[in-house]
């Protein structure tokens, strides 16, 4: 028998500015009380009808758009006993399941009635009333009842809307029908394939595995695999969860999206997850009713000005086929290949999101699962061959695979072991000094130079010091003499090699041995440097510049004295643009503030997951930048070998202060040095942001932009709360610096870490509205 259920939910519109609470509203009583327990009485009318309908309808607030909305409704009751429909040709029984979304609880009353008037063996009943409600608490009423069902049924059930009733066009009238009467067709209610999983009036692998309309009939056993659709629950988690590890593969170079359209729509997030759904299991084999002659735009961008009148397509083909026979919904004509495809670009296409890849990641995260090796999906994408053999090869682990293989722009800068270091007491008057050399073999006599030129500084600085030093790189052999030869000259500084390492990336061993020893020195001071200037750019070796840096840090202003709370960091120039942290990565600190940074192992792991919520919540619009084109950079975001130029900066108790003058004099030989509070220097480093005076100045004259801005208070309250749970205290800096410091701090007050969701709220109401 054809079981045909179509879940119809009366859906009334409520006030725009209140979607955010209504939606977190509702998913506390969809989870819970209203759904209820699953139950075969609850569709007991199903029991012998040959199609069940469940049918969803929205209907705005306003009594003229209510009325359109039912004539809307009508009209679609009256498809299911159009001559295509098994009602009309045959002694069977149609039921229709309903919800009732808005209003007043009683719109919906007149349903029955009118379903008894269209055909005598059509029942309609309703299932629940929802003051504010998604389209995803009737899909969970479909995907119920299919769980209810023995896993070999052979029933199949149908999602159905009124789409139009909201936006009231002649395009959306035409997509309506079409869209009804593929679902609604003997072939997709009982397809010629059985094989078939769910069938609609087109579908397309891009930008998700959908049916755009989301109005399809599908198999009771395929809907059994799938996620509950619940708000809130664990499909919702997991689909984000794979759109935060595509972007994080995108930002170390193993896939990209080079073809655009990024936005929550495309990725299926918010509202739109629901279109997605039910295409989003990787046994899925489709089947739709359009040929491929008729594109998304035939479909969906026609006029239907007067009732009768006739789109401009006078026919609208129809011809059933299993399996995909279209790429992109924007594909136009039909037929030839989009421009936007480069069929011949197999490395491009093996690791674009919207192509394989992209379906692998969202299979894996949802459903721990990969296609069979036979499936449509290694044959209908580009480059689908070559990651079936990747799959026969690696299966579920096939991402991660790929990424060890692919992950070469970005690295981890700690060894994979560090032996256990015992630090010897080096008095009370002693600095412990912590020395990062690295000896690139292209660029070994830089990286010498600029090592003898901070041994003369060290010299001519450290009565007494105790110098902890690592090198890494093809020349650590000649840093080793060099540093040797120093050390035998100079009976005041003891010198302790803590690890060599013939691999130049190697450079985070060295601030982790600080921490450590911070932690077991919690009264004492230490000193950190560096020959690398810094970890890209033309600048990395420059000799004058880091000379100056090492001394500043070195000198008498830097000492930082254990009653002094005035500053906790100290270094040559402090910035808090674009990131916290000091010029050069170089700056003398206090234990007691080192030592409750996360460790600078755990907080490169700690960055990475920060990082993938940073980038989800700019597809999302909590977050802005006007300082880039936007925030994907591994060197801004601070993911791996940029983790160590994040860590020192990134406590809330952070209290830096700078020495370095904002100008040097013109005629004059000596620099009086004079340690001050930072941050007291304009915006970002040259080198990191182009023109950064113009761009800070233009996001401030926007409150919008200016409060979401993630170089501001709003990116800086992400990071602290993802790495240390609290922000700063309401005496700290950071208030005063930063634009609507006073409106945040209210705000984390109130909601905590979830301030930024509530705050930006307001401005992406208003954008959508404009």
């Amino acid at each position: 028998r054809i079981i045909v259920a179509l879940l119809f939910s009366v859906h009334f519109c409520w006030n725009q500015s209140s979607i955010a609470s209504s939606l977190r509203s509702h998913h506390l009583l969809a989870s819970a009380s209203v759904i209820g327990t699953a139950s075969s009485s609850k569709y007991a009318a199903a029991e012998d009808a040959s199609v069940i309908i469940f049918y969803n309808l929205f209907v705005p607030p306003n009594q003229h758009d209510a009325d359109h909305a039912f004539e809307i409704v009508k009209e679609q009751l009256r498809q299911v006993a159009s001559p295509i429909s098994p009602i009309s040709k045959a002694e069977a029984k149609a039921v229709l399941f309903y919800n009732l979304i808005g209003g007043d609880g009683n719109e919906g009353n007149d349903i029955p009635q009118l379903c008894r008037d269209i055909h005598p063996r059509f029942h309609c009943e309703q299932l629940n009333y929802y003051n504010n409600a998604t389209e995803s608490v009737t899909l969970r009423n479909l995907h119920e009842y299919c769980s209810l069902l023995p896993d070999d049924t052979t029933k199949r059930v149908t999602y159905l809307h009124p789409k139009g009733s909201f936006h009231s066009h002649g395009k959306q009238t035409l997509w309506r029908r079409m869209l009804t009467n593929a679902a609604l067709h003997p072939n997709c209610l009982s397809p010629p394939d059985e094989r078939c999983a769910v069938c609609g009036a087109q579908y397309y692998p891009i930008f998700g595995s959908m049916f755009p309309g989301n109005m399809f009939t599908a198999s009771c056993s395929y809907v059994k695999q799938l996620l509950p659709p619940v708000e809130g629950g664990e499909y919702e988690r997991r689909r984000e969860q794979s759109i935060r590890q595509f972007f994080l593969l995108r930002l170390e170079g193993v896939l990209q999206n080079t073809f655009g359209f990024h936005q929550d729509v495309f990725y299926g997030l918010g509202r739109y997850q629901w279109e997605h759904w039910v295409g989003s299991h990787p046994s899925l084999l489709p089947c739709e009713m359009h040929s491929s002659k008729m594109s998304f735009m035939d479909m969906a961008m026609q006029e239907v000005v007067e009732e009768d009148a006739r789109p401009r397509k006078s026919k609208l083909e129809e011809q059933w086929s299993l399996g995909p026979n279209r790429l992109m919904i924007f594909d136009h004509p039909p037929g030839q290949s989009p421009k936007w495809l480069k069929r011949n670009d197999r490395e491009g296409n093996f690791r674009q999101y919207y192509l394989t890849a992209g379906h692998l990641i969202r299979w894996i995260e949802q459903y721990q699962q990969v296609p069979a090796l036979d499936s449509w999906v290694y044959r209908h994408f580009p480059s689908g061959a070559a990651w079936r053999q990747l799959v026969e090869k690696h299966g579920v682990d096939v991402i991660n695979a790929v990424l060890e293989r692919d992950r070469t722009d970005v690295y981890s800068p700690f060894a994979s072991a560090q032996p256990e270091i015992k630090f010897e007491d080096i008095g009370p008057n002693a600095r412990a000094v912590f020395y990062q050399i690295t000896i690139p073999n292209d660029s070994r006599k830089h990286a010498l130079d600029v090592l003898s030129d901070q041994l003369q500084v060290i010299e001519a600085t450290q009565k007494m010091a105790s110098l902890h030093y690592s090198l890494s790189g093809d020349g650590e052999s000649l840093a080793a003499k060099t540093v040797e030869d120093f050390c035998g000259r100079h009976s005041s500084v003891r010198c302790h090699l803590l690890g060599a390492f013939s691999d130049e990336r190697i450079d985070g061993n060295m601030l982790e041995s600080l921490f450590k020893y911070c932690d077991a020195n919690r009264d004492r001071e230490v000193v950190y440097l560096s020959n690398q200037l810094s970890v890209h750019g033309a600048d990395v070796f420059e000799a004058n510049r880091t000379k100056t840096i090492t001394a500043h840090v070195l000198s008498k202003d830097c000492r930082l004295a254990q009653q002094d709370t005035s500053c906790n960091v100290c270094g040559s120039e402090f910035y808090a643009l674009p990131f916290m942290s000091f010029v050069g990565n170089m700056f003398a600190a206090r234990c007691e503030y080192v030592k409750n940074l996360s460790s600078p192992r755990a907080f490169m792991a700690e960055r990475r997951e920060a990082a993938g919520d940073v980038l989800m919540d700019e597809l999302k619009k909590h977050l802005v930048t006007g300082f880039r084109k936007n925030l994907d950079s591994p060197y801004f975001l601070g993911i791996h070998q940029y983790s160590t130029r994040h860590w020192i900066g990134s406590h809330p108790d952070l209290v830096p202060c700078d020495v370095a003058p904002l100008q040097a004099p013109e005629h004059s030989s000596q620099i009086e040095l004079a340690r001050l509070q930072a941050p007291r220097r304009n915006i970002a480093l040259h080198e990191d942001i182009e023109d950064a005076n113009r761009k800070d100045s233009d996001v401030r004259s926007s409150e919008a932009r200016r409060v979401r801005e993630y170089m501001y208070l709003a990116g800086n309250i992400c990071k602290w709360y993802h790495h240390y749970s609290r922000v700063p205290g309401d005496s700290s800096w950071v208030w005063a610096y930063f634009p609507d410091g006073d409106m945040w701090k209210s705000a984390v007050s109130i909601f905590g870490k979830n301030a930024i969701t509530k705050v930006s709220q307001q401005y992406i109401v208003e954008e959508r509205r404009d």
